[in-house]
C-alpha cells in the first residue's frame, strides 16, 4: 500500500482531526493503522481467558433468566492457565540488594525493606499514608490495644489515564492488618520522626493523611508504583540480580513458609483469599524444607531400623518377628523383646526389636 499524503487530504482517526505526524522524506505519513497493511496479530492467552471469563458470565446471566437453556461458552476450550513460577531472590541476594538500596538513597532503602518485611504489592505500599501506620508509641494510635505496631493495608494505587496515580481498594477488595516486627517498626517511627522534622524546617506540617513513602517533603504525592518498579530494575541489573519487584514480594512468602508459619497466616499477611489455597498453588515449590521436617519429626518416633541381615545365599533374612496374619492376640506382639543389637553408623550399639537367632 502507497503511503498516503497531505495533498490526499488524509486524515487519520487516531490523530482526531490531526494530520498524521512526522511526514517521511516524500511527504508520506507513517500512520500505526490506516496508511499501513493489515496485518493480523493474534490475541495473547490471557486476552483470551478474559473474553472467555466475560462472556460465560454474561452466558449465565441469561440462563438464570431463562433467556438461553445452556451456556456456550461453557463448551469453548479455553487457553490453560500457566502455573504459578514465583522467583524469588535468594537470602544473599535479598541482602545485596538492601544495602544496595540503602547506599543509594535511605528513603529507598526503607521502602525496600519494609517492603521485603510486609510482603505488600508495590501499589499497596505505595499507597501507604502515616494513618494507615498504627503505633503505641505514637499519640492517639488507632485501635493498637497492646504494645505492637500494626500496619493497616486499606487501598492500593493505579495509573489513570492521564498517567496520575489514583486511588482504588486492594486487589482482591479485602483490607487486611499487618502485626510488625520490632525492626520493621523500629523503622517506621524513626522515618515518621525524620519526615517530620522535615517538613517542619520547611513550616510544613505533616499531615497523617501524607503518603509515607512520598518524594516531596510534605507527602501529598505518592511513590508512583512504576518508578519503583525502574529503579529496582536499573539496581538489580547493575548488581547483577536476576529479580523485579514482584519478586520482592515472593521473597517474603517463600520465607516464611520455609521458616514453618502456617499458610493461613502467611495468606492473610500477603493479602490472599481461599484461606491459604492461593499460597499453597502459588509457591508449592517452596515447601520441601517444611516436608523434610516433617519427615524429621516422624522419623524420631519410629523404632530403630534393623541391619540389612542376609542368609548364607544372599537373600535377606526376616529380623523382625510378626504375628501371623489371622493372629489377632496382641499379646502375641507384645511379647517381642529385644534380643540382638545393631550398630548405628557411628558403630554405637543400639538394641532393636526380637531378632531370629
Amino acid at each position: 500500500m502507497a503511503p498516503r499524503t497531505d495533498k490526499a487530504g488524509h486524515v487519520c482517526d487516531e490523530h482526531q482531526g490531526k494530520s498524521c505526524a512526522p511526514p517521511n522524506p516524500n511527504g508520506g505519513r507513517a500512520c500505526r493503522r490506516a496508511c499501513k497493511p493489515h496485518r493480523c496479530v493474534p490475541l495473547g492467552p490471557s486476552t483470551i481467558r478474559q473474553v472467555h471469563w466475560i462472556l460465560s458470565g454474561a452466558f449465565d446471566r441469561g440462563v438464570k433468566w431463562k433467556w438461553i437453556s445452556v451456556n456456550p461458552a461453557a463448551q469453548a476450550d479455553k487457553p490453560a492457565t500457566p502455573k504459578p513460577d514465583p522467583k524469588p531472590p535468594t537470602a544473599a541476594e535479598a541482602a545485596l540488594l538492601i544495602n544496595a538500596a540503602y547506599e543509594i538513597d535511605e528513603d529507598w532503602g526503607e521502602f525496600l525493606f519494609s517492603k521485603a518485611t510486609t510482603g505488600n504489592r508495590r501499589g499497596e505500599h505505595c499507597a501507604l499514608q502515616w494513618v494507615h501506620f498504627e503505633d503505641t508509641s505514637v499519640p492517639d494510635a488507632p485501635g493498637v490495644e497492646a504494645d505492637a505496631a500494626v500496619l493497616a493495608v486499606r487501598q492500593a494505587l493505579f495509573k489513570a489515564e492521564d498517567g496520575s496515580p489514583g486511588i482504588k481498594d486492594t486487589k482482591i477488595h479485602q483490607q487486611r492488618r499487618q502485626v510488625l516486627d520490632g525492626e520493621t517498626r523500629l523503622l517506621f517511627r524513626a522515618r515518621l520522626e525524620r519526615k517530620t522534622v522535615e517538613a517542619a524546617k520547611l513550616g510544613i506540617k505533616l499531615s497523617p493523611l501524607a503518603f509515607i513513602f512520598s518524594p516531596d517533603p510534605d507527602g501529598r504525592s505518592p511513590l508512583k508504583p512504576d518508578t519503583a518498579t525502574q529503579k529496582f530494575a536499573r539496581m538489580a541489573a547493575r548488581l547483577g540480580v536476576d529479580a523485579d519487584l514482584k519478586n520482592w514480594r515472593h521473597y517474603n512468602a517463600t520465607e516464611l513458609i520455609a521458616a514453618g508459619i502456617d499458610l493461613n497466616i502467611v495468606a492473610g499477611r500477603l493479602g490472599h483469599g481461599g484461606g491459604g489455597a492461593t499460597t499453597l498453588k502459588s509457591y508449592t515449590a517452596f515447601q520441601f524444607e517444611r516436608s523434610q521436617r516433617a519427615a524429621e519429626a516422624l522419623i524420631i518416633r519410629m523404632p530403630a531400623r534393623p541391619g540389612a541381615k542376609r542368609d548364607d545365599d544372599g537373600t535377606p533374612a526376616q529380623v523382625l518377628q510378626l504375628p501371623h496374619a489371622d493372629d489377632t492376640d496382641l499379646e502375641h506382639t507384645a511379647a517381642l523383646q529385644p534380643t540382638c543389637e545393631v550398630r548405628s553408623p557411628a558403630g554405637s550399639p543400639r538394641q532393636v526389636a526380637h531378632c531370629q537367632p
